[in-house]
């Protein structure tokens, strides 16, 4: 079987039930058969190898560009910020078990904890702590916006309509102090 036919046979393979998304049924249809002439056992091999070559001609029409569509197909293992993620988390498991179970002395004990405490510094979000989303808020709006909430009936919002305005605009507010903290956290870091 030459290198073509494996391409198409992997094709097939890699498709499997959503082929439907890739290809019209009789293209399916044809790699279908294509395969199964594949792995058929014949007495003349000649023969075959005929059927074979006739399906790769019916194919190549139906799919000019068959090679990008294994391309299309997404991977189906793991990404490795996944696997660096759920090694990660097991490892803090793993620590969290021994804080709890008191399988350490006092001094591990408050070492684990800091270790625990630590924020992630792997490639991705940077770490975001309440320290850092309070500092937003006090630069921004000077206070929290469950505070700010209070101030309605101050600045004469009285109509039920208003009173909806004012908090659409604080939730906003507060969605947009979370949203920018991981901006300003990036800013804070490249300074160190």
């Amino acid at each position: 079987m030459n290198e073509e036919a494996r391409e198409f046979i992997n094709l097939y393979s890699s498709l499997g039930e959503r082929a439907e998304n890739f290809l019209p049924e009789h293209v399916m249809e044809t790699l279908r058969s294509f395969v199964r002439v594949c792995y058929e056992e014949q007495l003349d091999p000649d023969i075959q190898s005929a059927e074979i070559n006739r399906f790769l001609l019916d194919l190549k029409e139906s799919l000019p560009g068959y090679t990008e569509t294994s391309l299309m197909l997404t991977p189906t293992e793991d990404s490795k910020a996944f696997l660096y993620s759920s090694q990660s988390n097991s490892f803090k498991n793993k620590l969290r078990y021994a804080v709890d179970h008191e399988l350490v002395g006092e001094d591990d004990k408050k070492r684990l904890e800091n270790i625990l405490k630590l924020s992630n510094f792997s490639v991705g979000t940077p770490p975001v702590t309440q320290q850092t989303i309070d500092f937003l808020y006090k630069i921004l709006l000077g206070d929290e916006v469950r505070v700010l909430r209070k101030f309605r009936d101050v600045i004469g919002i009285n109509d039920d309509v208003e009173e909806a305005q004012w908090n659409y605009m604080l939730d906003v507010l507060d969605q947009t102090i979370n949203q920018s903290s991981v901006a300003l956290n990036q800013l804070l870091t490249s300074r160190d």
